[in-house]
This record gives C-alpha cells, structure tokens and sequence, in this order.
C-alpha cells in the first residue's frame, strides 16, 4: 500500500460521535439542557503487509475513537430563571492495534502509527438572568478517554520533523463550564469534573527510526515545530480539565466552584527492539501520565443601595497523574542524537490547582447605614503525580547483548525520570 498526496493516509480507521445540540433559551423561567453524547465505539486492528507514505501530513497508519462534544445548556431570562444545564459527553473507545507490516513515513507531521481515544468535553451551562432570582446552568460532565494498546513488530521508519514513531494517547473530555447569573439574588452554574484518561500500554519488538537523514521531507498542512519534535514513541494519558465556576452579579451573589480536573491513567512502555532518532526534541521513549489542571471559581460582584453580599467561588482542584513504566530491555540500542532528547523520558504529573473567583462588594446608603460584604474563597489544590520507574534489566534475557542507552545532545539525559512537582534522573 502505497500514497503520495498531502494527508494521504495508508491506513485509516475512525469511530467518530457527532455533538450534542444546544439547549433552548426560556423566557419565562428555565432553559433547556444541553444534548449529551454516546461513547464512541472500539476500534480493534490486526494489519500486516507493507505501508509506504511520502505526502506531508500523510499519516502511515491511524486509528482514533473521538466521542462528541456535549450541547451547552440554554439562557433563562424571567423574574425567576433557572439556566440549563450543560449536557454530558460519551467516553472515548477502546482502540487496540496490532501491526506487523513495516511503515514508512517521508512527510513533516507524518507520524507512523497513532492511536488515540479521546473523550467528549461537557457542555456549558446556560446563563441566567432575572429581575429577582436567577440560577446559571451547571456544566456537564466529560466522556473518559478509553484505554489505548499498541503492539508493534515491524520496522518503523520516519524522515520528517513533527513524525513519530509511535503516538499512543489517551485523552478524558474536559467538564463543562458552569453558567453566568444575574439578579437581584444570582447563583452562578457549577464547573463540572474533568474525565479521567485511559490507560495506555505500547508494547514494541521491532526497530523505529525517527529523522532517518535523505531526502527533503514533503512539507505538511500544519507544521508545529519548525525542525525536530519527532520521538521514537511518545506515549500519554492525560485527564480532561475541570470545567470554569459560573460568575454572579446582584445585590446577593455566589460564584460557583470550578470542577475537579481528571486523573491520568497508568502508562506503560515496553521495547526488545532499537530505537533511534536524530533531531531535536525528539526522545526515543517519551512516557507520560498528566493530570488535569482544576476549573477556576467564578467570580462575583454585589451593589445594593443598603446591603451587599459577594462571595467568590472556589477553584476545583487539578488532577493525579498515575504510574508511568518504562521497560527497554533485552539488548536494545536505545539512542538519540539530537538536543533537548532524552534517550528514555517518563513522567508523572499532577495538574494545578484553579484559582479562586474574585469577589467585589459596595453599597451606598443615604438615610440607612449601607453594608457591604465580600468574602474571597480558596484556590484548588494541585494534583499528586504517579510513581516512575524505568527498568532495563530482564530477568529473562538470557542473549549476549547488553542493552544501550545513550544521548548525545545538549540537555539531553540518556535516562530521566520525574515524579510529582520535583524531578530527578532516576526515580
């Protein structure tokens, strides 16, 4: 199999959910809710035969399990107004890919094989506003990213900048932003969790070459560094961020809390095989668990000729990142020649914490004491990061070949591992 044109894939495979539809407006009282998504299917691939690309962006092989995003809530205006809610999102499927063909790749942003499951983001809640009460929708929650496996055992060969050997992720849908309110007595909406990501396993048995020198590379459509980024196999789990606090403004007012941020999931890297790339910013094993970043609360601002109240709303707390793995072994060559290029990179991080809502009150009386209140709230906390381990001993390996691991660049670790908020070399 073989193509020649820009984004001319060799081998494609989608399962894709289209979006949720929006809510209504209500003139009277309520908004209606936003539609929620379906998860989105599996996608289980078996290949074998020969692949060749040489066009820009012209991916070798691909399969993506992408849910739908959720429909936002709809506006509410009345003396009395509830906002709708923010519909929730379907998780992203399973995809397990199995190659045994060898891929070659001649084209910037043509990465060899991806996979991704990424989760549906939840829909914002709806505004609110009202001579008296009003309440802004609450943000919907977003779809879990699904696990992701790779089992490589073939040659991988790849020229261009931006082209990986190996792209497994797994993303969670961000949560739903929470809705504005206004009146005399306003709630703003509830920022909703962010998802978790899936786990993500690449098992590989075969050699990857990443910025194989010869030639000049097929420019691509959207180039996203000008040289280099181009790993042997970069491997993440990521967890959705947590949807923003509504904002309120009246006489009595509350800004929402921001949604919690989703967890990564473990990630897991296992290579008997070599591994090699040239450029920059371009590690032979790149392994990440990343949590989401927390919402931030939604502000709020009180003005009353006699009392006002304004409290802030909290910041959602960010995310955990899980356990990163790392397994080169059996006499593997392990090698990178370009700067800012760690021969094995893996990471565990937690995402940071949400900001609090600000919160501003005045009144101003002339026959009565006026009083104003504001009252600030708390940032979210930031999230823990996983353990990290990198192990290049087997037990079982019983050949004559020591395993390699070497990095020649600049600012470049032949092993380098980090954990939580500080980092070390081993871990």
């Amino acid at each position: 199999m073989e193509t020649s044109g820009t984004q001319s894939h060799g081998l494609a495979l989608y399962s894709l959910v289209a979006a949720g539809g929006q809510g209504g407006s209500g003139d009277f009282t309520s908004g209606g809710a936003g539609g929620s998504t379906g998860a989105s299917g599996a996608i289980n691939v078996n290949i074998s035969g020969a692949v060749q690309t040489s066009g820009g962006g012209a991916l070798g092989l691909v399969a993506q399990s992408v849910a739908g995003h959720a429909g936002s809530g709809g506006e509410a205006n009345g003396i009395v107004s509830f906002a709708g809610n923010g519909g929730s999102a379907g998780a992203g499927g399973n995809v397990t890919l199995t190659n045994n063909v060898a891929i070659t790749t001649a084209g910037d942003q043509s990465t060899v094989i991806t996979a991704q499951s990424i989760g549906g983001g939840g829909g914002s809640g709806g505004d609110g506003f009202s001579d008296y009460y009003s309440a802004g929708g609450s943000g919907g929650l977003g779809g879990a990213g699904g696990t992701v496996k790779v089992f490589n055992h073939a040659a991988l060969t790849a020229s261009g900048n931006d082209a990986i050997g190996i792209f497994a992720q797994s993303i969670g849908g961000a949560g739903g932003s929470g809705g504005v309110a206004a009146g005399f007595v306003s709630l703003g909406g509830g920022g909703k969790t962010g998802a978790n990501g899936g786990q993500v396993t690449v098992t590989n048995s075969a050699a990857i070459i990443t910025g194989k020198p010869g030639g000049t590379p097929a420019s691509g459509p959207d180039p996203l560094c000008g040289s280099g980024c181009s790993p042997g196999i970069l491997a993440q789990s990521i967890g959705g961020g947590g949807g923003h606090g509504g904002s309120a403004i009246g006489a009595f007012s509350i800004g929402a809390s921001g949604g919690k941020g989703g967890n990564g999931a473990a990630v897991t890297v296992s290579s008997t095989a070599d591994i090699s790339t040239t450029q920059v910013q371009s590690s032979a094993i790149h392994a990440q668990s990343i949590g989401g970043g927390g919402g931030n609360g939604g502000g709020s601002g009180a003005i009353d000729a006699g009392l006002s109240v304004a409290v802030g709303g909290s910041g959602g707390d960010g995310g955990n990142g899980e356990q990163v793995e790392v397994n080169p072994t059996s006499g593997g060559v392990i090698s990178t020649l370009g700067d800012d290029s760690s021969a094995v990179f893996a990471q565990s991080i937690g995402g940071s914490g949400g900001n609090a809502g600000f919160a501003l009150s005045g009144a101003a009386g002339t026959d009565i004491p006026a009083v104003a209140i504001a009252v600030g709230s708390s940032g979210g906390n930031g999230g823990d990061g996983g353990t990290v381990s990198i192990n290049t001993i087997d037990s079982n390996y019983s050949g004559s070949t020591p395993n390699t691991v070497s990095a020649a660049g600049d600012r470049s670790s032949a092993l380098f591992a980090c954990c939580r908020c500080s980092c070390c070399r081993w871990c």
